[in-house]
């Protein structure tokens, strides 16, 4: 298809198939990597950023190849949201064109800005087009991210702060949290009126991290976790034959599985006493760690699943331990180090959502070194929430926060305890007069309405 393309302007949309191809994980049995591939319909569009008069410099921009399959309902609506230029097509430009010296940093916060104001467009399309709504429901990553890349450099004291990056670290996250105070902003100015509740809620906060803790050194020094190496790739992996214990990895760090006989499909452990036996033993090797630079504990808090329900954690997805680290500390992300996107356990005879467990593959220099010295600095620091919810360090807060606003909500109240996230559906759909489906564990938040 052949098109003319004037300078500054965006040309039609092209829709062409495309094979999409991604990892799933790896094969239980034979930990090989698989492929899954998928026919989508994709359509993307170019804009003429730059031609000079002799035609020998060009520079032509290409929008993302946009999916317009299997994100919205109906599938119609996908196509719309996109021709609309709702998905954030008008920031792309200045992406492209932004001079900034870490490209990194600043892509990510013209990103989010751009996305930001496609969800309010968004927000208004849908809301005009279906007058008669009653849920509108936004999400939007960036403040997670921001914290995990820059709250280091913001925070005296941590790894990774320098006093010549602050300023710029500073400027990064004032962007990012403009755009998003727009984005509210706009979206409460575009899509509510006087009888709307408003709520912004997230499901925690972050703190910088100085320290890594690889904690399998220590689960292997007590014979409870067994690597093996694969001699077809030289890889180590987790012997699930020979293990006792599972580490989780994300999006379920922070807890530990019982490679229990009867639900495990390679399970060792025997229910009952050898079970109990095996969860005291892990808890007695997490509270024995010791940061030999400072002779603390990384480990704040140790516990058994049945004794982890007043902290909100009862499902099935639960691990048989749950630990949280001290401040300061997290865990070695195998994810990214090790270049590991987890490998799927059935850890549980029919649960839907398997838990993810660092399983391998780990390379040999990889496992040796973190053997030898478990514990070390983060060069570059990074932010982490892997704490206990009440937790704070250097100024930063774990906690998540809870906003609310409309007809009902008692003026101007500061909760000074927390509020569970499971509280806030029963609460919304009182306020609401939504009914409240039986399945809801959660509770109204009497307090905050008003009488």
């Amino acid at each position: 298809q052949a098109i003319k393309l004037k300078l500054k302007e965006w040309s039609p949309w092209f829709k062409t198939n495309f094979r999409l191809i991604y990892k799933l994980g790896f094969e239980e049995e034979i930990q090989k990597k698989y492929f899954k591939v998928l026919k989508v319909n994709g359509i993307f569009k170019f804009k003429c950023l730059q031609l000079s008069k002799d035609g020998k410099r060009l520079k032509i921009l290409r929008t993302p190849v946009y999916n317009t399959w299997g994100w919205a309902y109906p599938d119609s609506l996908a196509l719309e949201l996109i021709e609309n230029h709702v998905m954030g097509i008008d920031g792309l430009e200045q992406e492209e064109m932004s001079n900034v010296e870490n490209t990194q940093y600043s892509r990510l916060v013209l990103t989010k800005s751009y996305e930001a104001e496609a969800l309010v467009k968004t927000c208004s399309l849908l809301t005009k087009k279906e007058k008669d709504w009653d849920l509108l429901f936004v999400e939007i990553r960036s403040p997670d991210g921001r914290n995990h890349l820059d709250i280091n450099k913001i925070s005296p004291g941590t790894s990774g702060y320098t006093p010549s990056g602050e300023k710029s670290a500073w400027e990064r996250f004032k962007k990012d949290f403009c755009a998003l105070d727009k984005m509210v902003g706009e979206i409460v100015k575009c899509c509510t009126d006087s009888k709307t509740i408003v709520s912004i809620v997230s499901d925690h906060g972050g703190l910088p991290a100085n320290k890594n803790v690889w904690l399998s050194k220590y689960l292997q020094d007590a014979g409870l976790l067994i690597y093996k190496k694969d001699k077809r790739d030289g890889m180590y992996y987790v012997d699930i034959e020979k293990s006792k214990v599972f580490l989780g990895d994300y999006p379920l760090p922070g807890h530990i599985w019982i490679n229990l006989k009867g639900r495990e499909s390679k399970g060792i452990v025997k229910p009952g006493k050898e079970y109990e036996e095996v969860v005291e033993e892990t808890i007695r090797v997490l509270f024995s760690i010791k940061d030999p630079g400072t002779g603390i504990c990384p480990i704040s808090l140790a516990i058994r699943k049945k004794d982890a329900d007043f902290l909100g954690l009862w499902s099935e997805d639960t691990g048989d331990i749950i630990y949280f680290y001290k401040e300061g500390y997290m865990q070695v992300d195998q994810i990214g180090i090790a270049s590991f996107y987890g490998k799927k356990l059935s850890l549980s005879g029919d649960r839907d959502y398997p838990a993810i467990s660092a399983t391998g593959p780990v390379p040999e220099d990889f496992l040796r070194s973190w053997n030898r010295k478990p514990i070390r600095k983060i060069p570059r620091g990074v932010g982490s929430h892997c704490y206990l919810p009440t937790a704070s360090y250097k100024g930063w807060s774990n906690a998540g926060i809870f906003i609310l606003n409309g007809p009902g909500v008692k003026k101007d109240y500061i909760r000074k305890h927390p509020l569970w996230t499971v509280d806030i559906i029963p609460t919304l759909s009182h306020l609401t007069g939504f009914p409240v489906s039986g399945t809801v564990e959660g509770k109204i938040a009497m307090d905050v309405v008003s009488v």
